[in-house]
């Protein structure tokens, strides 16, 4: 008994509740909801001249998206293959941001509307909501990311059982991500449109962030466990990981009413589950370090303690149907039979009832986040810039050749050339052609550029505004006119 009083039990996988299958349970709640996009051509929705490298970023992006899209279409997706998408598409749009950030006071052409569309994977009705801004395509990526690291860590523990380590380290790099969109990225957002996916809802990310903290400090215990670490810290642990399961829950219930109500089931199931499943497997452990002390009504407390917390939870219907159900069901017949084992020893061995003066212990919750930074962005200039000579030429001559293709469609009337005047003043907001309108000399008497008289009835700006070429034609063809009426 000396020995036992020193509290150095190790838990006998055979009596406790907390198996492997429990701790290491990792079935992402929102798998059934795919994450899908409308395709979205950056570089043909910009328009303007602008300079090689901004066409080159906007059709790389584009691409980039494109492949994202691709990945989270297929109907088997890697989580690895996505966070691997994400990290290819996320410099390029977070560069597109910046330099769009940074370029504010040129004037951006936009050839039709800026909009991301997204389908949302925690909504349950799968809706689709759309944002017209980069800073809601940048923070809906990142969310994806984040989500899919669940996955990540549970492809490694089908790969290597005993890598609690790596596993961890994927859930932890996902609740950096949480942190940061939540933190950082959301709080730029000025004026958030109210109706918003809950992808991009802060309460949502630090919901999650909780949540795959939580799963981290399981793999934990798991890993605490193929150590012979001593029951009581088990209990800790398990306590402590209860605890931020109910910190993540409470941030999921302050959100507004409508998100909360489409929220997808599987993650109010394991919110709702887990926090009473590891304060079940905590009593048990505690029942069998008090066991180990000599304090058998105590041991015997805690296990009907946590038989008792399992079976309550395992009759919620909202679990009958969930794969979590069958974690839940294997410690509680742990459980069950750790409480049978002492019952039987109490009443024949040691001649003890439960103790009705039991108490939990202190939670411990050992697991930190990894810190997430976007990468970082070289600016790129999305002002306009000149057109060479030779396409502006080419720009002010197809200009010219859309107005009057032949010459009998030249303006032969006052309304025709009124019609004209109208045509070329508006040729200014052309492509080369402004620069062209800055060097043309309007005539302001009866003679024009190159000596040409302006024919009676043209309006002269009108006359100096057209090539020499054409000016010849309607000087000579009004000559012609007034020599055969003489």
């Amino acid at each position: 008994m000396s020995a036992a009083a020193k509290d150095t039990t190790k838990l006998k996988p055979e009596w406790t509740a907390v198996g492997l299958d429990v701790l290491t349970y990792l079935h992402t709640p929102i798998s059934h909801v795919t994450t899908t996009s409308k395709p979205v051509d950056l570089d043909s929705i910009f328009g303007g001249n602008l300079n090689e490298e901004a066409r080159s970023l906007l059709r790389q992006a584009t691409s980039q998206r494109a492949r994202l899209m691709e990945v989270l279409s297929d109907p088997k997706v890697d989580a690895r293959n996505v966070i691997s998408a994400v990290d290819a598409y996320l410099p390029s749009i977070w560069r597109v941001t910046a330099s769009m950030q940074a370029s504010s006071q040129s004037m951006v052409k936009l050839n039709k509307k800026l909009e991301f569309r997204w389908i949302s994977s925690l909504n349950k009705k799968g809706k689709e909501f759309h944002g017209q801004v980069f800073l809601y395509e940048t923070a809906f990526v990142l969310t994806i990311r984040a989500i899919f690291h669940r996955d990540a860590a549970k492809i490694v523990l089908e790969q290597a059982s005993d890598n609690y380590q790596d596993a961890g380290r994927e859930l932890r790099s996902g609740a950096g991500i949480f942190d940061f969109v939540a933190n950082d990225l959301l709080a730029r957002w000025e004026s958030p449109p109210e109706n918003r996916p809950p992808e991009l809802v802060p309460l949502v990310h630090h919901c999650f962030s909780a949540l795959f903290l939580a799963d981290a400090q399981r793999l934990a215990i798991a890993k605490a466990m193929t150590s012979e670490t001593n029951a009581t810290l088990i209990a800790k642990l398990l306590l402590g990981a209860a605890e931020k399961y109910e910190f993540a829950t409470r941030n999921l219930q302050k959100v507004d009413k409508e998100t909360f109500d489409n929220i997808v089931p599987g993650l109010l199931e394991e919110l709702g589950a887990f926090p009473a499943i590891l304060r079940g497997c905590a009593s048990n452990c505690l029942a069998q370090s008090a066991w180990a002390r000599g304090e058998y009504g105590k041991g015997l407390a805690f296990a009907i303690d946590g038989a008792r917390r399992l079976q309550m939870i395992s009759m919620g219907k909202g679990l009958q149907n969930s794969p979590l159900q069958a974690a839940l069901n294997s410690a509680m017949g742990r459980a069950l039979a750790l409480e049978a084992e002492y019952q039987n020893d109490c009443n024949n061995v040691y001649f003890e009832k439960a103790s009705k003066d039991i108490r939990m212990v202190d939670a411990a919750f050992i697991i930190n986040s990894l810190p997430y930074e976007l990468p970082a962005a070289e600016l790129v200039n999305f002002a306009e810039v000149p057109l060479p000579p030779s396409q502006s030429k080419m720009a002010i001559q197809n200009f010219w050749s859309s107005l009057w293709a032949k010459p009998q469609d030249y303006p032969q009337n006052s309304q025709e050339r009124h019609t004209a005047a109208k045509a070329v003043s508006g040729a200014a907001n052309l492509p080369g052609v402004t620069e062209s309108f800055s060097t043309m000399s309007v005539a302001t008497g009866a003679q024009a550029e190159g000596g040409l008289t302006v024919p009676e009835g043209v309006d002269p700006s009108v006359f100096a505004s057209l090539p020499p070429e054409i000016q010849r034609e309607i000087a000579d063809d009004a000559a012609n006119k007034q020599r055969v009426a003489l």
